[in-house]
């Protein structure tokens, strides 16, 4: 089993060289065939890959479905770094819990106003990003006179019952979106869209948590995770500073998580109720000199 890795350099100002790290498994039955690796020079906001695969082998025997404990040690000039992964073994059955498209509307999709000095209402499109009907939502300079168009809206998806037997949940949508990007500063967004899941099981506390905060591989098209980021603001009517989709390149793209239901749920007995919240987040049009 060949493994990679893609390390990030989101913050310093400089390039990141000497990067290795030595991948082991505490679990039974896994034995590294190859735990080392090396990775090119990371320049400010660059990722890349190990240049040689991690490979681990299964022991004969190895019950499928088993999980596998990793540990990635990951040293660099400078500084190092411990990461814990959990990996899956062998190929799960599937069940589809909901699929929709906007061929007949958006039944059981509830808008809700999140913050912001005027409410503007998602609406069925089929003139943007192609002729297809889809869920759309304007981004716009459009805030009240005297106000401003900062503002947050939701839209919650039907609520989905997980069976109590599920270890997994796939979650992916196709999005398009044509937003607002800086000349410089790539990643900073001032318009996007994020997820969030709610644990709405009788019986538990209601909670919502962004997705990524529990997911086990977030994927936007082939990038690992989300693209942008809204920035920190003390304005109650925009959005938390948080990771988000956002660009001006228009095309078809999709958030897919792969979520781990026992670390959401903490339960693996019962079944469990959830719903998946889409969050977009407008402000002002932003022009830098």
């Amino acid at each position: 089993m060949a493994l990679t890795h893609s390390n990030t350099n989101p913050l310093h100002a400089g390039t990141i060289s000497g990067i290795a790290a030595r991948l082991s498994s505490p679990t039974p039955g896994v034995t590294l065939l190859q735990s080392s690796a090396a990775y090119p020079n990371l320049a400010p906001g660059a990722t890349a890959e190990n240049t040689t695969d991690y490979v681990l082998s299964l022991a004969t025997g190895f019950i499928p479905g088993t999980l596998i404990e990793l540990q990635l040690d990951i040293s660099a000039d400078g500084g190092s770094l411990r990461l814990l992964y959990t990996k899956t073994a062998g190929t799960y059955l599937t069940t589809t819990m909901l699929s929709q498209n906007c061929d007949s509307g958006a039944p059981g999709w509830v808008p809700a106003h999140g913050a912001g000095d005027n409410t503007v209402p998602w609406s069925i499109s089929s003139t943007f990003c192609g002729n297809s009907p889809k869920l759309f939502h304007t981004n716009a300079n459009d805030g009240p006179a005297g106000g401003s168009s900062a503002r947050w809206e939701r839209l919650f998806s039907p609520v989905i019952t997980i069976p109590g037997d599920a270890q997994w949940v796939e979650v992916e949508f196709d999005v398009c979106y044509d937003t607002q990007d800086d000349p410089i500063l790539r990643t900073l967004a001032y318009d996007g869209l994020f997820l969030r899941v709610a644990d709405l099981t009788p019986g538990r506390t209601p909670r919502s948590v962004l997705a990524e905060a529990f997911e086990d591989e977030f994927t936007t098209g082939t990038l690992k995770h989300y693209p942008k980021h809204l920035p920190r603001s003390n304005d109650p009517r925009m959005a938390p500073s948080r990771l988000s989709l956002g660009s001006d390149k228009v095309g078809t793209v999709g958030p897919g998580a792969n979520l781990d239901v026992d670390r959401f749920t903490r339960s693996s007995s019962a079944s469990s109720t959830s719903q998946i919240s889409v969050r977009i987040a407008t402000r002002p049009i932003f022009h830098r000199p």
